[in-house]
């Protein structure tokens, strides 16, 4: 039975800072730049063959809508914020694993969004279909993105999503091109029992009370049908995104690393124009993880190892022509990718495995880093060059952690507007993990980290205290690799 009191309903909504549109109640930034398993803002040279452009994920919470399971729809006591919402059942019939229908006093309910990509749409309920604003695109990319400019290149419908293409500028300076997907879903109270399976199957990685942190968080719904569904505009897919972020939180440094490595050689092999993502490799990643818990133990020197092993399962995982999703194992990734696709896929990871370095090194030649990835004044890095002439490494020390203490100053400029502490913007969110990696190098061989952390903590007070507070709460003690610290 579940009983949702008012301290987990609040944990599940959180603090929004007002987010644009009367209908939103939260935005969650999710996928690879929320888990810190992307790439930083990244800029093609002139003449490379694949796109290495950033993609932000946008999940619109709706507050005026709830998803409850049938068999908890008697027992359920709910509290506000969510007791006014409009309650949907969950129906697992007549879909296939991971994909349900929701029932509405009116019949099943659906949610589109109109052509024009507006922010405008319409709720369906039976066979009743009613206009409806969701918000307003614009608003929501300024309030995502709130920059000095903002260049809306292109508008479009990406299955359930509003893609919108985009340039934006800081000090002076444009960005690469960038897309952000608007996704519009809605939050499910409890766990679902298609996953119930991940809650109970043995496992040492990530621990029994992270599982159950996960579990009392629920799932999302979003409007994404299968690719055989007869019924698409009623159809909705279960969302892990929240799930999934924080399992990549728990993963080491060296496990994230060898994972980016991989991600650059599918990139480069531009493996997606073969219908095969980066999700499908971070599926591999996390089933990896979940049958060997110690690979959250490897040092960093050993980061080889893991790429190759991380690379393996993935050549194995295509060959076999399987892709088990990692909470529903049922569904089948790789259910409906053309088997010839999936032959080349494996053809060009092969002969990329026996040179990966070449991929590796034509990615940084071909690729320059943007914005707080892109050091203000290379001038700064003359001391060093000096010292490490000297051999003298006390001095070398020294003249790191001023390097860093200049990088914490040229990152301050980015939080000294406030940001949300839930649904960050996307760049103060990245700025954040920044400068908890700076903080790390702020500090000698046997010091605790804690006092680089209280460093950039009262520099980003000196400018922010809000920001100072967000990033003690969430960064200072849940961000930090628990090997580091």
């Amino acid at each position: 039975m579940i009983r949702l009191q008012k301290e987990k309903a609040d944990k599940l909504m959180g603090s929004t800072d007002n987010p644009p549109g009367e209908e939103i109640h939260e935005i969650i930034n999710t996928g690879s730049q929320a888990e810190v398993l992307s790439f930083p803002m990244i800029q093609s040279k002139e003449n490379s063959p694949c796109n290495f452009q950033v993609d932000i994920d946008s999940m619109i919470v709706l507050k005026n809508f709830v998803a409850i399971s049938p068999e908890e729809r008697d027992e359920v006591t709910i509290t506000s914020p969510f007791d006014q919402a409009e309650q949907l059942i969950i129906d697992y019939d007549h879909t296939p694993p991971g994909y349900v229908r929701l029932r509405s006093d009116r019949g099943y309910f659906g949610v589109a969004f109109d052509e024009d990509c507006s922010g405008k749409g319409s709720i369906i309920k039976g066979v009743e279909r009613k206009p409806f604003t969701f918000f307003n695109t614009m608003e929501m990319v300024k309030y995502l993105l709130p920059c000095e400019k903002i260049n809306i290149t292109e508008k479009y419908l990406h299955g359930p999503a509003i893609s919108v293409s985009m340039e934006f500028s800081h000090g002076g300076k444009m960005s690469p091109m960038m897309d952000d997907d608007l996704v519009l879903c809605i939050q499910s109270l409890d766990w679902p029992r298609v996953a119930e399976g991940w809650r109970t199957r043995e496992s040492e990685w990530p621990g029994a009370s992270v599982k159950e942190e996960i579990v009392e968080m629920g799932c999302h719904l979003v409007p994404v049908h299968h690719a055989a569904s007869k019924s698409p505009e009623i159809e909705w897919r279960l969302s892990f995104s929240e799930a999934e972020k924080e399992l990549a939180l728990k993963m080491s440094a060296t496990v994230k690393s060898a994972y980016l490595l991989v991600k650059i050689v599918m990139k480069s092999l531009c493996l997606k124009g073969y219908g095969i993502s980066s999700y499908f490799l971070k599926t591999t990643l996390l089933w990896m993880c979940d049958k060997d818990a110690h690979l959250q133990d490897v040092s960093y020197d050993q980061i080889g190892i893991v790429f190759m092993q991380i690379f393996d399962a993935l050549i194995e995982n295509l060959n076999n022509g399987t892709i088990e999703h990692f909470f529903v194992p049922e569904n089948n990734l790789l259910s409906w990718t053309p088997r010839k696709n999936i032959d080349k896929a494996v053809d060009l990871l092969q002969v990329a495995r026996k040179d990966p370095l070449k991929l590796l090194m034509g990615f940084t030649q071909s690729f320059k880093f943007y914005g707080f990835y892109e050091f203000p004044d290379f001038s700064i890095f003359d001391p060093i060059v000096e010292l490490l002439r000297s051999n003298d490494m006390e001095k070398i020390v020294e003249s790191k952690i001023s390097v860093t203490k200049a990088l914490v100053e040229f990152n301050l400029t980015w939080l000294e507007k406030t940001r949300p502490m839930k649904g960050f913007y996307v760049i103060g969110e990245i700025v954040f993990f920044t400068m908890s990696f700076l903080a790390r190098t702020l500090v000698k061989e046997g010091e605790p980290v804690t006092e680089g952390l209280e460093y950039v903590y009262r520099r980003i007070k000196s400018v922010n205290e809000e920001n100072s507070m967000t990033y003690k709460r969430h960064f200072m003690k849940d961000l930090m690799y628990s090997d580091d610290v």
